[in-house]
């Protein structure tokens, strides 16, 4: 059954809306949202953990002003965010009780080309897509290790008759194989396509793209990517 006993995240004041959900090592909640700390104030990022019963605010929301936070966790629980939409205020991670930001313009093509999307890797470090013009576009996955961003893969081109990139994901498997899902435009239909890079064989494009449900001329947006931890395959 349903164990509601969480009750409410801490009272924000506003109505805000939830972008991320995660389980730390002790199986406890962490989850971070948006909301607006005033009726015609810009909407802020707030990341809470549950802790000894009851909820623990980890940001306060007045660092940090973004639309919407996307949050990950690292092997210790720890949280890690990255407004969304924009360079701002980019990665930021949850070191020893306050929020350090994470220096993305080593990344190939600077800060700004640093996708929507992140995740850390077997040894907890930041792992992004640099993301570079569109038709065709150009993704390289990169780490950061010892302050410098290296590759952890080659190069990926899109579709040669893309004419935009909506959306991009990234997740690595246990083995540190990275998994990219990107959302492009391509004769005026928005499909899903996936890539898989291992050290061994370089980029597997060989999946289907994903388009809506009802076939051609449907658009397919709003990916959420998981790892099968069992055969690593990629759930979209």
């Amino acid at each position: 059954s349903w164990d509601d006993s969480y009750g409410n995240v801490p009272d924000t004041g506003m109505q805000g809306a939830v972008s991320g959900l995660a389980l730390d090592g002790m199986d406890q909640p962490v989850v971070a949202w948006s909301a607006s700390l005033s009726q015609m104030g810009t909407p802020s990022a707030f990341v809470a953990r549950w802790e000894q019963g009851a909820w623990l605010a980890l940001f306060s929301g007045t660092a940090v002003t973004t639309w919407t936070p996307l949050l990950r966790l690292d092997s210790t629980g720890a949280p890690a965010v990255m407004s969304l939409g924009t360079t701002t205020y980019g990665l930021l991670r949850y070191v020893g009780g306050s929020w350090l930001s994470v220096d993305t313009s080593g990344v190939q093509g600077g800060a700004a080309a640093v996708a929507d999307t992140f995740a850390f890797d077997s040894q907890d470090r930041p792992v992004v897509v640099s993301q570079m013009g569109a038709g065709p576009a150009t993704f390289r996955v990169q780490y950061l290790s010892t302050g410098m961003w290296m590759n952890l893969t080659t190069s990926l081109m899109s579709s040669a008759n893309v004419t935009a990139i909506n959306e991009t994901h990234v997740a690595l498997d246990a083995a540190g194989a990275s998994v990219i899902v990107w959302s492009e435009l391509a004769n005026n239909e928005q499909n899903l396509r996936v890539a898989k890079f291992t050290v061994s064989t370089g980029w597997d494009t060989g999946y289907d793209p994903l388009s809506g449900l009802f076939g051609s001329n449907t658009n397919a947006t709003g990916a959420s990517v998981v790892l099968d931890k069992v055969d690593r395959k990629s759930v979209v």
